[in-house]
């Protein structure tokens, strides 16, 4: 008995290209196969696409032009085109093409076939291919091309149990394929010793695949590549049919990143019950597998959540038989599906499974097609959370359509429902084939069905109640309704990466708990997401023209992958733990403070930073060094016990109260200082020499025994409360304005001739006398608590108002001086008791 083995998968991206559509296709096999590329057209006129062709050395050995009739299609064998080597469809840009990949074994009759689409003008530099374990097959192998017209260095890593088990590197010059079993290209790994593989390159490829077979070359499964999801890129998958009877489903959860992932799983029953509410997590680098036997409910469908890049697989197998077929999960919605019909002599019959994961009933129009002319149509309605699952006989009971009388259906509904799962297979039930929909709406996936009432409400132009990509392109600006004190409800903005002009985006204040990949809006320049439960950012490293970002009062722990033409970031008031802004050079603002969890920043070669504000944060060490423009620093209430500000030489303010150091290293250097802020911190001497232009100094609250003002002229105000200084001259600051150095140690202070002095606390020292001769403007004394024996005569002072001196040591020979200070009418005059307790007495 041969038993065939397929799978189906497809991918749609939409992308700017201009001219051409390009399908890439990264192995023709050797005449032992039969390579097929059926052409799908599903528009109204015909269309001409042209097949390329290079062999095993990169050179093109031949290029045609075909005709595809309107709603039909064609097929392209290796036999005309060309063995081995690679391929190329290209059609006019947005037509409704399609190209589905066969590839036949040859040998002895097998009818071991494998079919999928080809992905549509997406190339990266990061593919995930699965190995799809099972005790039948014996080998495992991959494709990988560069349709380049230059050479491309890869990576191929393999993992297996959670541990990369083998790495390779290759290069592959323009039009060249790797092909290979693992054992040829990881030497000693066989086939049960990859779990999945990872490939990298330094310039985007087009869709590797993989090669699962047996040794008698009678069973084989095939997959198309995927990209890796981006972190903080939340992913929401449908499994449109999970069959019941004697079938087997299993959907197996990879996690390729190295750290732990974890999804939400809603099995719903056939009657559109819910009946589990799960939330699984896959360990870094592992794989899990979930089946009907343990929380797959059989006969119903499923709604899969990932924040974190999981990729899942589907498999569906019937009882003992060895016939699978697997594929990868997408993810898309749309109102117009394309599902092809694989016709085969050993098939008989062909059917659909339709889901509809809406809250409200789904209107369903079936459109079958033979040979470009519509054979059948029929329209029925799929109720909420449930599905329709039917042969083609009674999909179309009306017009007897069989098996053999389908090419393609057109799958439409009034509501966006998820891939329709088209199944066909032969009356034993040993043969089968599986394929998920392509999207043929042109129409742009919205699952958000509140952000999508609102960008159509902005942009569609049409009326259709949709948004395609040129209405999407129209958008410059973005600007979502929430604000501060009406809150929106978007939680989805998926959706906006097809928005590729925009130059500003603000999304603040809505329920947004993701954003999707956005690399594609090279023009964006402002990105505003203020007060979201947003957990994470992708990678915005591509966002080559944003400006500005602001996620302040967000949820996201890791900040790191930003674009080096980053200006202003804002994320204050958060829960983030680590921040990386190293290399960006155009950085002038970092905004990050309250955020009591924030322990590490990274920086380097912050080249235009100019103001670093990161008070009320975790953090205990910082590295500002090499920073030429830094003006600003605000480092307030942390537990920093080490500070670098080597070579920044315009810094000017620096605030890092509450802290626990003793020392900054590189503050000599700051000479253009105007303002410094260390108060209830461990620093026992302070070196201010050089700093000619500082005018605040605030130390209080720290163990000082010196402070060296050598050279300084321009202070306005001093604060030194609570140190252990005993000397303190302040005779070369004529702007002084303000002097605070109560609790020392002081046993004298002479601030005579000082016109501008307006405020002085020097309260708990152990001062004998104070010189305030000429200090006509004082407004404000505190010289409480000290060893005076003559009381300071304020009454030079015309506008002084409070004056606290008490627990001197005051006589009687000052009560004239008392009587004048009373004469004067201060709102607070305070000298008593005296040190010993006594009350001095002033008839």
């Amino acid at each position: 008995m041969k038993t065939k083995i397929a799978c189906g998968l497809m991918i749609i991206t939409f992308l700017p290209l201009w001219g051409l559509d390009q399908f890439d296709i990264p192995h023709v096999a050797a005449d032992t196969w039969k390579t097929t590329l059926t052409v799908y057209n599903l528009g109204s006129n015909s269309e001409s696409v042209t097949v390329s062709h290079w062999d095993q050395d990169g050179v093109l050995t031949g290029s045609s032009v075909n005709s595809v009739p309107a709603h039909g299609s064609i097929e392209l064998l290796s036999s005309s085109f060309g063995y081995n080597g690679i391929a190329r469809v290209e059609s006019s840009e947005d037509a409704a093409i399609r190209v589905k990949l066969s590839y036949l074994f040859l040998k002895d009759q097998s009818e071991s076939l494998c079919e999928f689409f080809v992905q549509k003008n997406q190339q990266a530099t990061k593919w995930f291919l699965p190995n799809p374990y099972q005790d039948h097959f014996d080998w495992f192998g991959i494709a990988v091309a560069n349709h380049r017209e230059t050479a491309v260095n890869l990576t191929l890593t393999a993992y297996k149990n959670r541990e990369e088990v083998s790495r390779k590197n290759l290069q592959l010059g323009s039009r060249e394929k790797e092909v290979g079993i693992s054992n040829s290209l990881w030497p000693g790994l066989g086939y049960g010793d990859i779990d999945f593989i990872v490939i990298q390159s330094d310039q985007p490829i087009s869709v590797p695949i993989s090669i699962t077979g047996n040794d008698e070359q009678d069973r084989h499964l095939f997959f198309a590549a995927t990209e890796i999801p981006l972190p903080g890129s939340l992913s929401l998958y449908k499994v449109a049919h999970i069959p019941g009877g004697n079938w087997h489903t299993t959907l197996r959860a990879y996690n390729p990143m190295g750290e732990e992932a974890s999804f939400q799983f809603v099995g719903i029953d056939a009657d559109g019950n819910q009946v589990s509410d799960y939330t699984f997590g896959v360990n870094a680098l592992g794989v899990v597998d979930y089946t009907t036997e343990t929380y797959l409910p059989k006969g119903g469908i499923a709604a899969l959540k990932a924040y974190q890049p999981l990729v899942f697989t589907l498999s569906y197998r019937f009882a003992a038989s060895e016939s699978l077929c697997e594929f990868i999960l997408q993810s898309d919605v749309s109102k117009e599906w394309m599902v092809p019909n694989t016709i085969n002599s050993w098939f008989d019959w062909f059917g659909l499974a339709i889901a509809n994961f809406n809250s409200s009933a789904a209107q369903i129009t079936l459109k079958a097609f033979k040979n470009g002319t519509q054979v059948g149509m029929e329209d029925f309605t799929v109720n909420s959370q449930q599905k329709r699952v039917d042969l083609s006989s009674a999909l179309w009971s009306q017009s007897n359509i069989s098996y053999r009388d389908v090419d393609l259906v057109v799958v439409q509904s009034d509501l966006p429902i998820p891939n329709p799962v088209s199944i066909t297979g032969n009356t034993d039930q040993d043969r089968h084939v599986f394929f998920q929909g392509q999207n043929m709406s042109g129409h742009i996936p919205i699952p958000d069905a509140n952000f999508k009432a609102f960008l159509v409400g902005q942009y569609d132009s049409n009326g259709d109640g949709e948004l395609d990509q040129g209405e999407a392109l129209s958008a410059l600006s973005l600007d979502t309704p929430g604000d501060q004190e009406n809150p929106g409800n978007f939680t989805n903005l998926e959706g906006l990466q097809y928005f590729t002009n925009l130059l500003q985006v603000t999304a603040s204040y809505e329920q947004i708990e993701s954003i999707p990949d956005l690399s594609g809006l090279s023009q964006l320049q402002h990105l505003y997401l203020r007060e979201n439960p947003l957990g994470m950012l992708p990678d915005l490293t591509k966002l080559t023209s944003l400006r500005t970002l602001d996620i302040a009062d967000t949820e996201i722990k890791t900040l790191a992958n930003l674009p080096i033409s980053l200006e202003s970031l804002y994320a204050s008031s958060g829960e983030l733990k680590s921040v990386d802004i190293q290399g960006l050079t155009h950085l002038e603002l970092f905004r990050v403070p309250y955020n009591d969890q924030l322990e590490t920043i990274t920086t380097g070669h912050l080249d235009s930073l100019k103001t670093f504000l990161a008070g009320y944060c975790h953090l205990s060490h910082l590295d500002l060094s090499n920073s030429p423009e830094l003006e600003l620093l605000n480092l307030k209430e942390n537990q920093l016990t080490s500070l670098v500000l080597t070579e920044c030489p315009e810094l000017q303010v620096i605030i890092a109260d509450n802290n626990e150091l003793s020392e900054i290293a590189g503050l000599s250097t700051c000479t253009k200082m105007e303002a410094l802020h260390l108060y209830d911190n461990n620093f026992t001497s302070l070196n201010l020499s050089g700093m000619n232009g500082l005018k605040r100094l605030g130390c209080s609250s720290n163990a000082l025994e010196t402070v060296d003002f050598a050279g300084l002229s321009s202070l306005e105000s001093i604060y030194l409360n609570y140190n252990k200084l005993t000397d303190l001259d302040v005779t070369s600051f004529n702007d002084l304005e303000e002097l605070h150095c109560s609790g020392n140690m002081l046993t004298q202070l002479n601030v005579s001739g000082k016109v501008n002095l307006k405020t002085m606390s020097v309260d708990n020292n152990q001062l004998t006398s104070l010189n305030i001769a000429g200090c006509t403007g004082l407004e404000i004394l505190y010289c409480s608590s000290n060893n005076l024996e003559n009381i300071p005569d304020v009454t030079i002072a015309p506008n002084v108002d409070i004056y606290h001196c008490r627990n001197n040591y005051f006589g009687p020979d000052d009560c004239p001086v008392i009587h004048a200070i009373e004469a004067m009418g201060l709102s607070e005059f305070i000298y008593n008791n005296q040190a010993d307790g006594s009350k001095l007495e002033c008839p």
